[in-house]
């Protein structure tokens, strides 16, 4: 049986495809996003996370440590990541919760099993959606995912960066209902400054699963001062109609949510003055994208 790490499952998501939906994160992201909403989800191993907010300041687990990885400085918890071991055993100790294990190791059958419970609202136009992270940069568990959740009847939707290997990404595709897919910088210099790597396989990707005719909706996450400009969204524009793109478009704003998930071990991670474009600028947007395709649906988030 294929193994893969997720993060957790939200339920009751009524923005990540048709109907209400429960969102699967899967851990492991080969971009990063200055703006990134999940940064749990970046590495692909299992991590540490502490919140020095529900730190009792016990001392339970640095005294409980095997690996003298942890020490306690002016009221707070510090993390030698060279001597930790991840064996978890300070977080599993943790009276608090104020160390929390990010990641856990399942198989297709075992995450069906947690989804059955929601059967009933996907079963009325809803479904599943394989987030993260990127689902995609775990191309063999994703794919039994979303086979079982196939043979189970239920819809899936593949939120997806696009950047993968073609051959296994497509393949993915095929075996999803609706691949939700994310343009973010047309500027393959300015992606990577953005996200940390160049558009070019994205590109391509985006072209072939188009090419396919498979069911698609683009995604574009908007961040104010970084790609909400006239110039990017014209580039997206083109992109489109050089393609002939027909589906629908979603304007992603910039939210905050990711900061208040920020690993206190790793406080480099996330971007803390970001904002989402105005509603003004929002609409400018939507007008440029409409002079080259003046039929295409358009919603904002």
């Amino acid at each position: 049986m294929i193994k893969g790490t997720i993060t957790n499952i939200q339920r009751y998501t009524i923005h990540d495809g048709p109907g209400i939906r429960s969102t699967v994160f899967f851990k492991g992201c080969p971009l990063r996003c200055l703006w990134c909403h999940n940064p749990e989800t970046l590495l692909f191993e299992r991590e540490l996370f502490y919140n020095a907010k529900k730190c009792i300041g016990c001392g339970i687990c640095v005294a409980g440590c095997p690996y003298n990885a942890l020490t306690r400085a002016s009221g707070s918890i510090d993390l030698n990541g060279q001597r930790c071991k991840r064996c978890f055993i300070c977080a599993k100790n943790c009276p608090s919760s104020a160390l929390d294990i990010r990641g856990q190791t399942i198989d297709s059958q075992e995450l069906l099993q947690m989804l059955l419970p929601d059967l009933g609202f996907y079963q009325k136009g809803g479904g599943v959606t394989l987030s993260g992270g990127e689902p995609a940069a775990q191309p063999e568990f994703c794919m039994d995912v979303l086979k079982t959740l196939r043979e189970a009847g239920i819809h899936t939707a593949l939120d997806t960066s696009g950047h993968c290997a073609s051959e296994p990404f497509e393949t993915l595709c095929q075996n999803a209902d609706l691949i939700l897919f994310d343009l973010k910088a047309m500027n393959t210099d300015r992606h990577k400054t953005l996200c940390g790597v160049g558009n070019e396989l994205i590109l391509k990707n985006f072209r072939r699963i188009l090419k396919a005719g498979l069911p698609l909706e683009i995604r574009i996450p908007l961040v104010s001062g970084l790609n909400d400009d006239a110039e990017n969204m014209r580039g997206i524009a083109a992109l489109l109609g050089e393609t002939a793109f027909r589906g629908r478009v979603c304007f992603l704003g910039y939210h905050r949510l990711g900061l208040s998930k920020q690993v206190e071990f790793d406080s480099a991670r996330g971007l803390r003055d970001a904002y989402a474009p105005t509603k003004e600028r929002l609409d400018e947007l939507k007008e440029i994208l409409k002079t080259v395709m003046p039929s295409v649906n358009i919603i904002i988030r």
